[in-house]
């Protein structure tokens, strides 16, 4: 991970603990390459947090995993505004 990319990550990171967010977007791009450390810091961080990576297409085994680790759902990219507020309207009532 590139440093600002670095620098970045660990200002997300600090803003989740300091405001505790309900749902956490993220470019895939910020969870490599230990996406499943990255987005067990993001859960450690806000435990209560449904975490959605974005990013162009998702595999059947990726989603599998990513459930498994806690993660809550996948949004393709490009975005577009009704997958966008679906996806956080359906993660806020979870």
């Amino acid at each position: 991970m590139g440093n600002d990319r670095r620098g970045q990550w660990s200002k997300g990171v600090d803003l989740l603990d300091r405001d505790q967010s309900g749902v956490v977007l993220i470019d895939r791009q910020f969870l490599e390459p230990d996406w499943q450390g990255a987005l067990q810091t993001l859960l450690l961080t806000s435990p209560a947090a449904c975490v959605v990576p974005i990013m162009p297409k998702a595999d059947d085994q990726f989603f599998e995993e990513l459930i498994r680790q806690g993660g809550y759902d996948v949004l393709p990219a490009p975005l577009t505004e009704a997958a966008v507020v679906e996806t956080i309207q359906f993660a806020w009532m979870y």
